[in-house]
C-alpha cells in the first residue's frame, strides 16, 4: 500500500483538516490539563509525613501566609487525629513531649524539611514554603 498517497488524500479532503485541527487541539488541551495539576499542587501546597515505627501517615494541604513548619505539623496532626503534646521552654525553644502513643522520653523524634534536618528546638521558626515536604520521624 502506498502510504504517501493515502496520507496526501487524507489531508486533501475538505473536512479532514477541521477534524485534524480539533484532534490536535484536544491533545494539546489534555497535555496541559494533566501536567498542570502537579504544577498547581506544588505551587500552593505542602506535604507532612508522620513516619511512625510501624506505618506512615501522609497529609497534604495549602500553605497559609507566614506559616511555620511546626504550624503545618499541628494542622496535619489535628486533621489526622494525632495527639501532639508540646511546650516552649524558658529559652523559647520548642519541646515536643509526646506524639500519639509515643512518649519522647523513650523515643527519638526527627523532623526534616525537604530531606534536610530541622532543629527540633527551632522548628516553629522555620517558614513553610509551597512544595515543601515535612517529615516527622519517630524512632
Amino acid at each position: 500500500m502506498n502510504y504517501k498517497k493515502h496520507f496526501y488524500t487524507f489531508f486533501n479532503q475538505s473536512t479532514n483538516p477541521i477534524i485534524m485541527a480539533a484532534i490536535i487541539l484536544a491533545v494539546i488541551w489534555a497535555l496541559i490539563v494533566s501536567s498542570g495539576s502537579e504544577t498547581l499542587r506544588a505551587a500552593g501546597e505542602a506535604r507532612v509525613v508522620f513516619d511512625f515505627k510501624d506505618s506512615d501517615r501522609v497529609f497534604e494541604g495549602w500553605v497559609g501566609p507566614s506559616m511555620s513548619v511546626f504550624e503545618a505539623i499541628l494542622v496535619a496532626a489535628q486533621a489526622g487525629d494525632i495527639h501532639l503534646e508540646y511546650s516552649l521552654n524558658q529559652k523559647g525553644e520548642m519541646v515536643v513531649e509526646r506524639v500519639d502513643k509515643y512518649n519522647l522520653s523513650e523515643n527519638r523524634i526527627r523532623i526534616s524539611r525537604n530531606y534536610q534536618p530541622v532543629s527540633l528546638s527551632a522548628v516553629h521558626r522555620y517558614a513553610l514554603k509551597p512544595g515543601d515536604v515535612i517529615r516527622v520521624t519517630i524512632q
